[in-house]
């Protein structure tokens, strides 16, 4: 049975060094790739009435372009070697990644951190900590490159 790597990317500055070490175990396990994006929710999950058409156009605009950024990431993965699929699903970030892990009996999951602050932990906590509290498997998490420069100077 193939090894699953379940890859939550945001298209932030810590994509890129996600998708190394994803590529890298993938490598090393001969593993299946899943890449995952996770949208807002619909409108109408959130607050609104059946939504107004112009968010709803807009969510809908904003899933199509994450869709096709991800196929990039797959045919690159792909063009490597790498077998790999990109999915993206619209929901709560933490919960739609553990979700998703479950349903694909992943054996890993590779994602970025933001490195934000206490005071943000505090009040918002992060997707990277819910994960790292609740997931089934092991979770190797992937420090935002830009941070690390921050600190070092």
């Amino acid at each position: 049975m193939k090894t699953n790597i379940l890859v939550p990317i945001d298209f932030s500055g810590v994509t890129a060094p996600v998708l190394r070490e994803a590529a890298t175990l993938a490598d090393v396990f001969d593993a299946k790739l899943w890449l995952i994006h996770v949208a807002p929710p619909d409108p109408e999950f959130v607050g609104f009435d059946a939504g107004p058409q112009m968010v709803r156009e807009l969510i809908a605009a904003e899933i199509r372009r994450a869709k096709r950024r991800l196929e990039r990431y797959q045919r690159l993965l792909d063009g490597n070697g790498l077998e790999s699929e990109a999915l993206v699903v619209a929901g709560q970030i933490a919960d739609k990644v553990l979700e998703k892990a479950e349903e694909l009996d992943v054996d890993r999951i590779v994602l970025g951190s933001h490195g934000r602050g206490a005071l943000y932990q505090m009040l918002v906590g992060s997707v990277c900590e819910r994960v790292l509290q609740r997931a089934h498997c092991p979770v190797v998490v992937v420090p935002d490159p830009a941070r690390r420069k921050k600190r070092s100077r």
